[in-house]
């Protein structure tokens, strides 16, 4: 508490001393200590309320993460499994191109594991997130048209729902009648049986439709140096995904790493999308110009000459470009023009 308030006189007195074209950058962080003390006050004054009021909080966020980007009669036809790792941000921009190459993806019978590789902070996650959270209510994202989905089950190395082999089967059980379930799951108990076995029995009871199963993050479960996998019950299982006879089950893997042995198993059924390069203009300056929609970043009315250069320093990365808003958020006396500078000078 003591903190904010040194906070608060220290942004008081620079309000005071500050050129009219900074002041409401001060001024919205002075309004955000306001806020912040009367939390901090009534949390002291109350913590059994405060404490309260966080878990409705974190309930109505969990709530309002499953409801589907476009409802269709305010019903969502897709089942879904676990959170999605990520949400796609409002000022999200581009990848077009390869939305369309995950729909025909997902539209093509013959393939069943699509791997998107690229860097981190590249945008991989957002980018998946976004097009399934549509499909949630059976529409894909940009106006590539109508798509429905079964079930969409989300692991992530990183989400609530880690990637291995009892959480995948036991989610993909999730989606079938419960007699179904029941007796896969006493199959998947007996150790006397491989794994392969139960895949196979598994994907049997998928014989028609679409499921999505996104595993993210997944160079968490590959050697960085063999490019192998190394859980050897989860490589197994999508060895049996790749060689099963037909089932719907459509794997999509977003990773920094490539699992290159499992891309010589069944070829011809992988799919892959290399996302390499970042956001090309407009589009990196637009996601500057949007989140700072209030402008006290100096980012939403700056020229379009600086914000090129600002997209170049960055290579058009949505983790760099957000990066960038953020430090300009945090320190009011720095400005663009000096970071670009700074990243210039070395």
């Amino acid at each position: 508490m003591q903190t904010l308030k040194y906070r608060l006189r220290d942004a008081e007195r620079d309000f005071e001393r500050a050129s009219d074209a900074d002041r409401p950058r001060i001024q919205a962080d002075i309004d955000l200590l306001h806020k912040q003390i009367a939390d901090q006050t009534a949390a002291i004054e109350n913590p059994q309320a405060a404490a309260e009021k966080t878990e409705k909080s974190i309930a109505a966020g969990l709530e309002r993460e499953r409801e589907p980007a476009k409802p269709v009669s305010g019903v969502s036809r897709t089942r879904f499994i676990n959170p999605p790792p990520a949400t796609a941000p409002g000022y999200f921009q581009d990848r077009n191109k390869e939305n369309a190459l995950i729909r025909d993806f997902l539209r093509d019978e013959s393939k069943r594991m699509l791997t998107i590789n690229g860097r981190a902070g590249i945008g991989k996650t957002a980018m998946v997130c976004r097009l399934l959270k549509a499909l949630e209510s059976g529409q894909l994202p940009d106006d590539l048209g109508e798509m429905r989905v079964d079930g969409i089950v989300y692991l992530s190395a990183v989400g609530t729902r880690q990637i291995n082999t009892p959480n995948l089967f036991a989610d993909l059980c999730r989606l079938l009648p419960a007699d179904t379930a029941q007796s896969l799951d006493a199959l998947y108990r007996d150790p006397k049986v491989s794994t392969e076995s139960k895949m196979f029995a598994l994907l049997a009871a998928f014989p028609a439709g679409r499921v999505v199963v996104l595993l993210d993050n997944f160079e968490s479960v590959v050697d960085s140096t063999a490019c192998c996998i190394t859980d050897a019950e989860l490589d197994e299982a999508l060895r049996a995904l790749l060689n099963a006879p037909h089932h719907a089950v459509k794997l999509i893997l977003t990773t920094r790493v490539a699992p290159h042995d499992l891309a010589l198993v069944q070829p011809g059924r992988h799919a892959t999308i290399h996302l390499d390069e970042g956001l090309d203009s407009p589009y990196a300056e637009n996601i500057l110009r949007e989140m700072d929609a209030d402008g006290k970043a100096h980012l939403r009315d700056a020229p379009d000459a600086l914000l090129d250069r600002a997209r170049v320093r960055t290579r058009g990365f949505p983790r760099a470009l957000e990066a960038l808003y953020a430090i300009l958020s945090a320190d009011r006396y720095t400005t663009l023009e000096e970071i670009i500078g700074d990243v210039g000078a070395r």
